[in-house]
């Protein structure tokens, strides 16, 4: 936090730089766990995830909830208004573009996260990989109860080894993106 600090405090144009080498970095790690598990995509798999789930309204409800509320971040661009080129018009593309591109790569994490916990192999895969499980049924709890965890294996399971260390990485700049625009957005407000 502090560096963060003090690197808005040197400039908006510091700051900004930061911002975009680490969101960079950031999707290309995405599209690197992207890459790997949608080579295992079967279109039948995801049809019955949907049909064995369409129902379940309370859990759809919830996580809608809790992806919605990272939408919020979006009107970070809002409160950088000043030094936007043509704000009126820019603005407004820039949150579209921006929410619609999200979008788009949610729907993808979760095609192959439900690919990935469908798989037999991957949860046989998770029942050699951590420590404590014995059988499938085991692997399943674990994964309904430890999701990014679980997303974590699923790097592993496509990517091997390194696939691990592209989920912890992107997590780690994710939450440093939130939190320099959360700093270089909250200075900017009067």
């Amino acid at each position: 936090l502090g560096l963060l600090l003090a690197l808005n405090v040197k400039g908006t144009e510091e700051s900004g730089q930061f911002q975009i080498v680490v969101t960079v970095l950031k999707v290309i790690l995405i599209i690197v766990f992207l890459y790997g598990g949608l080579q295992a995509f079967d279109a039948s798999t995801i049809a019955t995830s949907f049909a064995e789930n369409a129902d379940r309204y309370r859990q759809i409800g919830l996580t809608s909830a809790l992806v919605f509320i990272t939408f919020f971040g979006f009107e970070a661009i809002a409160t950088n208004a000043e030094e936007i080129e043509e704000p009126g018009k820019n603005i407004p593309r820039a949150i579209f573009f921006s929410m619609g591109f999200v979008t788009v790569v949610y729907a993808l994490v979760v095609v192959v996260v439900t690919q990935a916990i469908r798989d037999p192999q991957y949860l046989q895969f998770l029942v050699t990989q951590v420590p404590g499980l014995s059988d499938v049924p085991g692997a399943e709890t674990f994964v309904a109860e430890n999701g990014e965890l679980a997303m974590g294996y699923a790097a592993s399971y496509y990517l091997g080894n390194v696939g691990f260390y592209v989920i912890i990485v992107g997590a780690l700049f994710s939450m440093l993106s939130a939190a320099n625009a959360t700093v270089l957005a909250g200075s900017r407000v009067k």
